[in-house]
């Protein structure tokens, strides 16, 4: 059995919910933020259909 100390653990844990955390608040607020219109970094990233 492999022993991992606590803080690590808890560290994980802690990034992994903050960074579930800051990704609801994005999507949340992204529509807020920006026109749905126009979405800059998506049509530079992905082609128009």
């Amino acid at each position: 059995m492999i022993v991992v100390p606590r803080s690590i653990v808890l560290g994980l844990a802690a990034l992994f919910s903050a960074y579930h955390v800051v990704l609801a608040l994005v999507a949340i607020a992204a529509p807020r933020i920006r026109p749905s219109r126009s979405s800059p970094w998506r049509s530079t990233s992905s082609p128009r259909s």
